[in-house]
């Protein structure tokens, strides 16, 4: 197989990965770092395309994160500031003992 043959068959490999990623993407409409919320999105994500078969590698790629020390103000987020501090205080409680290993 020469060179240009082989390059061309990992393009395509490529473009199926960029089309199987673009499909499966979310984004979320305000910049958050709330924990709780990123995991509910990756849970809709994985309800959405998890077909029962075994996995070997799962992977979550964030961009455009809130600033810790800023928050959105939102009239449909009660509990904003509480489940913030809350936030806070796990990753103090992280930083300290680390993450567990196993779940």
């Amino acid at each position: 197989m020469s060179h240009l043959t082989h390059f061309n068959k990992l393009s395509l490999v490529v473009l199926e990965m960029c089309e199987v990623i673009a499909r499966r993407s979310r984004s979320i409409v305000e910049e958050t770092n709330v924990t709780m919320k990123i995991y509910r999105v990756c849970n809709e994500l994985f309800d959405e395309f998890y077909d029962g078969r075994p996995t070997r590698h799962i992977s979550v790629s964030i961009s455009k994160l809130e600033d810790e020390n800023s928050m959105q103000l939102s009239i449909f987020e009660a509990n904003k500031w509480r489940n913030l501090k809350l936030g806070s205080a796990m990753d103090a409680i992280r930083s300290k003992y680390g993450v567990p290993l196993h779940y």
